[in-house]
């Protein structure tokens, strides 16, 4: 269903785009952003391992994500009444999730199987192959979920360095994911993020920048996205 369908039915759909997939990869990192996509519901500094899953599904709604060659998004469906609380939810993931080495291990063990399951898919193993015969000196070449020897090999200190990377990128110019208007953003030294835009208003929530417009008694927010040209900025 569409954003305007969700929105007829008493429905919000948040969700946060990442400008980065298994193409910004390393050669020896294939499947490290899919994987890091699954650690990001896997507990943070105030949600355990399973509560972040818990905390939309006990207001009757759902989180997932998925990863593609070259976007990450995470998103969530739930009552609109209860978006406020989704956002923090999802906003508390992007950005403050643990990396706990037990939950990793766990991880990597669950994305195997799915590397072995989709071994077993005909249609899989040809679209795998198409790509290799296609893209063999692009990161194309490589599936997204990657190999399972890589995979094995990840480390919590390698994602931390990731995402130190990520963290110390200057500002950089951003567009709201459903109006398309430019922000200007910048991460501040107690790791905030701080957004401007004529004629919006703007909060943390979790530590991310949201566009609120308050009517009606409900919220009307946009997660930002930085641009390609910034894109590990987040």
């Amino acid at each position: 269903a569409g954003a305007a369908d969700l929105a007829a039915h008493g429905a919000a759909q948040k969700s946060f785009w990442v400008n980065a997939g298994s193409a910004d990869e390393r050669l020896d990192q294939a499947g490290l952003a899919h994987l890091l996509e699954h650690m990001l519901f896997k507990g943070t500094a105030r949600r355990g391992p399973g509560e972040i899953a818990r905390d939309i599904e006990s207001h009757g709604g759902e989180i997932n994500a998925w990863t593609s060659f070259d976007q990450t998004v995470y998103h969530i469906v739930l009552a609109s009444q209860f978006a406020r609380m989704g956002m923090d939810v999802l906003a508390d993931a992007i950005r403050r999730s643990a990396f706990d080495p037990e939950e990793l291990a766990r991880e990597i063990e669950v994305v195997c199987e799915e590397i072995k399951r989709a071994d077993d898919m005909p249609a899989r193993r040809a679209s795998r192959d198409l790509f290799a015969t296609l893209y063999q000196v692009h990161p194309y070449q490589r599936p997204v979920i990657g190999w399972a020897e890589d995979i094995k090999r990840i480390t919590p200190e390698e994602i931390w360095e990731v995402l130190s990377k990520a963290a110390t990128r200057r500002p950089g110019a951003a567009k709201c994911r459903d109006c398309g208007q430019p922000i200007t953003w910048a991460v501040t030294e107690n790791d905030k993020m701080i957004a401007l835009q004529d004629g919006k208003g703007f909060e943390i929530i979790g530590g991310v920048a949201v566009a609120v417009e308050k009517g009606a008694g409900s919220y009307r927010s946009h997660f930002i996205s930085c641009t390609k040209g910034n894109q590990e900025a987040f």
